[in-house]
């Protein structure tokens, strides 16, 4: 279940509008008072900020390895959810966020260069991974 709280609606809406390091400092705050698959959850969303920081920054290196954190975050968060309850990976955000997540990785494959075109593209995909819905 994605979160609600007005920490989270307040950071999905910085992260659409690319203030990507703003989200980071919203989420942390919920972060930091949750336990367990929720803050795993949330732990993955600050670290997908965090890509979008870094890919302002022009550094693939630390934006992938803040990509793959990402990934194991909510892998890791899958396998504390009952079996009955794995249906997260259903969530369309969740969904548009991994696939993002492997289509940044494939486009760093072989090369540690983007070109500005290429790193705006996936700049603008990033802060669409979250839907309409998280804009109220």
């Amino acid at each position: 279940m994605m979160p609600t709280t007005s920490y989270w609606l307040h950071g999905a809406r910085l992260f659409r509008a690319g203030q990507f390091f703003a989200a980071h400092e919203e989420w942390e705050i919920q972060w930091k008072n949750e336990s367990g698959a929720p803050k795993l959850l949330l732990q993955g969303w600050i670290l997908l900020s965090g890509v979008g920081v870094k890919l302002e920054q022009r550094q693939l290196d630390p934006a992938s390895r803040l990509a793959l954190r990402a990934r194991e975050r909510w892998m890791e968060y899958r396998g504390r959810l009952p079996t009955g309850e794995r249906e997260w990976l259903d969530l369309p955000e969740l969904t548009r966020a991994l696939a993002w997540i492997e289509e940044f990785l494939a486009a760093l494959a072989g090369s540690s260069h983007l070109s500005e075109a290429e790193l705006q593209a996936l700049t603008d995909r990033l802060k669409n991974v979250l839907d309409e819905s998280c804009r109220s």
